[in-house]
Order: C-alpha cells, then structure tokens, then sequence
C-alpha cells in the first residue's frame, strides 16, 4: 500500500483509515511490536518494580499506618511517569517513520536500529515537545477537559511534524495545528475509535486473566502474596499494552498523511509520473509564484511570457 498510488488519493474515512491501520500493523507485526517492546518494556518494567515495593509496603502497613503507604505508592507512580511518557514518544516517532518506509516503499530498508538511529537524533526536539504538549493538555483540564480535548487534537502531529518534515518545535505546533484544525472532528474520531477498540481489546485480555486468577491458590493473605499477585497481573497488563501500543501510532501516521493529502495534494506529480500520465502545465503561468505576485503588486500586469 504506497500513498503514491492513486487509489490512496481518494477520500478516505476514519474507519478506512483505523482499517488500513490494522492491515499494516498485521503486515509488519514483529518490527512493530519490537519497536514498542525496546523501549516500553524497560519503562513498564521499572514502573513495576518501583509499585510493587510500594504495594508490599502498604499491605505491611495497613492498620498502623496505611497512608504512609499510599503515599509511597503515589511516589513511585510519579517517579515512573517520565519514563513511560519519553517511551511512548520515542516509540511513537519510530513506528512513524516506519509507517512513511512502508507507504513509500521502502520498508526492506526499515529496521528497528535504524528507526531509533534516526528518533535519536532529534530526540531533543521530541522530549520538548512532548513536554509542551502535556503542559497544554494540563492545563486544557482546567477547562472542564475541554481545553484538553482541544489542546490533545490540534497538537496530535507534532512528532510527526518533527521528524518526517525535519521541523523545529516552534513550527512543529504550527503545522500540527493546521493539519487537525480544518479536520478536528476526524482526528477526534479516529483517536477516540482507536482508544475504544484497543480498550476492548485490553479490557478482555486483562479479563481472561483475572478469571485466570480465581483458579490460583495465593497462600494466606500476606504482603508477599498480594505484591506477587500485583506483580504477575501487571506484568501481563504491559505485554498487552505494549503489544497494542503500535496500532494508535500507526492510525496517526497514517491520518497525518492523509491530511497532507487532502490539504496539499502530497504525491500527486509523482503519482502522475507511475501511471504514465503528464500532467497538464499551469494554465496561469506560474502566477502564483512569490516573484509574479510582487510583480502584479507593483502594476508590473500579468506573468511574464
């Protein structure tokens, strides 16, 4: 499937798109989920391990001091935000770039090494754009969530803007806004369809487990039961998440170009060129070139012939 085609020229709709999203996402399944698994397992891994002490500490305080374990909990959720949120980007602007290697054709060329090599690169840019970025949705939630929702949509292609146009954060914001703002309802759609079906998906998986659970003998109540209880449930709800976490990134990517499409008409020449078609020349004469328009400012009349 290459966006040069002209079959990928025509309007497409949130479910076409969610659709070719799973269709790529089954094709390159395994550098896919490798791209989400080098960088989220390390993160959910430490996420587990800090909660599970503070899990082990709150069931041994319980009765004498219960909130000193909750606030141990809290600590350790706190201290594993970061990691978790800087992998999620980075793995979402990896599986981006993947995502532009397969429409272009290019994906013999794309591996899991090379994806990061270039992430890497601008991961200065990325972290400080992430970090804007949840700066605007923080405080869109003062807002009754609706400067949320607003500030989450119009910044939705600020990764992508950054590594697929070489962009500067700065105008990284800019193009994003441009992108969603003329489509925020499709890009609303899209993210809340994908979020209800990987949520289906999870919410299923996870509850096969916790049938799973019933059937297990855990021993007495003690902390150290309870702590490795936690310890298993979590461990399968991130190989889930990780898993599940390319299909969001991948129907993204693949809405940022099919925006650029409506907007720009991205590929069309060279669309044009594959098919055996030439195109027609520009019946104005270049007239909107940035030299004939000042020169029709200053009465200088039509395009030179």
């Amino acid at each position: 499937m290459e966006i040069t085609r002209f079959a990928d020229l025509r309007p497409r709709f949130v479910w076409d798109i969610v659709d070719d999203a799973f269709d790529l996402y089954r094709e390159r399944f395994g550098l896919l989920c490798g791209i989400s698994a080098a960088v989220n397992a390390p993160a959910y891994l430490l996420y587990i391990l800090l909660t599970a002490s503070a899990v082990s500490a709150l069931n041994n305080r319980t009765g004498s001091d219960p909130f000193g374990g909750i606030v141990e909990l809290y600590q350790s959720v706190f201290l594993s935000l970061p990691l978790l949120s800087i992998a999620q980007v980075f793995q979402g602007g990896a599986t981006a770039l993947v995502v532009q290697d397969m429409l272009e054709g290019n994906q013999e060329n794309s591996t899991l090494a090379g994806a990061y090599r270039r992430v890497f690169r601008r991961a200065l840019p990325i972290i400080g754009a992430a970090f804007l970025v949840g700066v605007a949705v923080l405080t869109g939630l003062c807002a009754f969530g609706i400067g949320a929702l607003y500030a989450g949509v119009i910044t939705a292609f600020v990764s992508q803007c950054i590594l697929l146009e070489g962009r500067g954060i700065s105008s990284a914001f800019q193009r994003s806004r441009d992108l969603a703002q003329n489509a925020f309802g499709k890009v609303l759609g899209m993210n809340l369809l994908v979020g209800i079906i990987t949520a289906i998906i999870s919410g299923g998986l996870s509850g096969l487990a916790e049938i799973f659970f019933l059937f297990v003998e855990w021993g007495d109540n003690s902390a150290v039961q309870q702590a490795q209880k936690y310890v298993v449930t979590q461990s399968l709800t991130s190989i889930v998440a990780i898993l599940l976490a390319p299909i969001a990134s991948v129907a993204l990517t693949l809405l940022y170009f099919d925006l650029r499409v409506r907007r720009e008409g991205l590929d069309i020449a060279e669309a044009a060129k594959e098919a055996g078609y030439e195109l027609a020349p520009d019946p104005f004469g270049d007239v909107s070139s940035e030299r004939v328009v000042q020169q029709m400012r200053r009465g200088g009349g039509g395009p030179p012939r």
